[in-house]
């Protein structure tokens, strides 16, 4: 199945633990919760990220819900490196 990024949306981070490795984003402009993998923020060069820290990213429509498949841009909290 080829996976396609769709356009860039803005939301806010609901949660994310680092243990697990996932987190959830609340997409601003519809409400709907976007899976957040442990592999889109190594390739954004961090290991983790503040519930409520506000994020620009693109999305790809996996098996179950949306993923996100690039961050390109946080703002808000302190980022953790």
């Amino acid at each position: 199945m080829v996976q396609t990024a769709q356009d860039v949306k803005t939301g806010h981070v609901l949660w994310y633990d680092a243990s697990r490795g996932y987190g959830f984003i609340r997409q601003a402009d519809t409400g709907v919760d976007v899976f957040l993998p442990k592999d889109a923020l190594d390739a954004f060069g961090i290991s983790g990220v503040p519930s409520g820290a506000e994020i620009d990213y693109s999305a790809y429509e996996g098996v179950n819900s949306s993923k996100v498949a690039s961050i390109r841009k946080l703002t808000g909290r302190q980022m953790l490196s």
